[in-house]
């Protein structure tokens, strides 16, 4: 028999090996300044609940120099929100809510992926998600680089929020909760824009709240290869965030930002992933016996 030769041996350990293999998960506690950025576009998102005609409701108040370009709403409700810009914070925003009709996305079909980008090999996204999204992706790309040409120097930033009135009940030996049907369109659209404009990838935030998974691990990978300045907040044992499942073949984009339960200071930590892989340490340490169906209602004591 031939020898093992020490290169041999070094590639062994390495396939054989738990720790050759593992991955190294990584967490920090986010900055004040930088949750208190947060704190700002979670009330952006809260504000696309309201039914604007112009740039006038309590929440709107805290942002005085700001102009509502348009509030959409889809057929059916099932793509909702608003354009606007803000000339303190130079920014256009595009914000996305969630949507009443429980029925339109709780069904398997709903959940059942479907081919998009069709140029990204083996690339899924939620069926559901996607048919919301396409109802208003032209006229909203549109509006936000019209918006973008005439006011030079601004971002543009896109927040969304998942919540609705219907209940997706999961159920696990004698544990029961329900969790609202979720729209998570922020994901879609900042894809979206920079395959039409690459230039827009620079310039361009995104920051959900309570989102679910949107697409499969190819979608994942496209979405992270972009760069984009993306944080998707999950607030405590927020359901939502878990689903659809992961045995579907549902995976998360990069980079959560795990606001912590059991915490009276509210820590947030930045929770990286690694090799498109969600990090194991943050939400979803959370068992299914705890999640808790309040969490998805706000973060950092906004109301969403």
């Amino acid at each position: 028999m031939r020898p093992w030769t020490p290169v041999i041996w070094a590639y062994a350990l390495l396939v054989i090996s738990p720790v050759g293999i593992a991955k190294e998960f990584t967490t920090s506690v986010v900055p004040e300044t930088e949750v208190n950025v947060l704190k700002v576009y979670a009330v952006l998102a809260g504000i696309s609940y309201k039914t604007l005609t112009s740039w006038d409701c309590e929440s709107c108040s805290l942002f005085a120099n700001t102009q509502l370009v348009d509030f959409f709403e889809s057929k059916k409700e099932r793509a909702v929100g608003y354009v606007a810009v803000n000339n303190d914070l130079k920014q256009v925003t595009l914000a996305f809510r969630g949507t009443d009709n429980a029925a339109q996305y709780i069904t398997d079909l709903q959940f059942r992926l479907k081919r998009w980008p069709d140029a990204v090999k083996d690339s899924r996204v939620h069926h559901g998600f996607l048919d919301a999204y396409q109802t208003v992706a032209d006229n909203l790309y549109k509006l936000s680089t019209e918006q973008l040409a005439k006011h030079s120097g601004y971002n543009l930033t896109i927040v969304g929020h998942s919540l609705g009135a219907g209940e997706y009940k999961i159920r696990r030996r004698d544990a029961v909760f329900a969790c609202p049907t979720m729209l998570a369109l922020a994901s879609l659209a900042s894809v979206d824009f920079v395959m039409r404009n690459k230039t827009l990838a620079n310039m361009m935030t995104v920051t959900t709240f309570g989102q679910p998974r949107v697409g499969n691990k190819e979608y994942v990978a496209y979405y992270n290869s972009f760069n984009l300045a993306t944080k998707r907040v999950v607030n405590k044992r927020d359901p939502v965030p878990h689903l659809p499942p992961r045995i579907l073949g549902y995976r998360h984009t990069n980079e959560e930002f795990w606001i912590k339960p059991d915490n009276k200071d509210n820590q947030t930590i930045a929770c990286p992933e690694v090799d498109n892989e969600a990090n194991p340490d943050c939400s979803r340490s959370v068992k299914l016996s705890e999640y808790e169906r309040i969490d998805h209602s706000w973060a950092w004591n906004i109301p969403l």
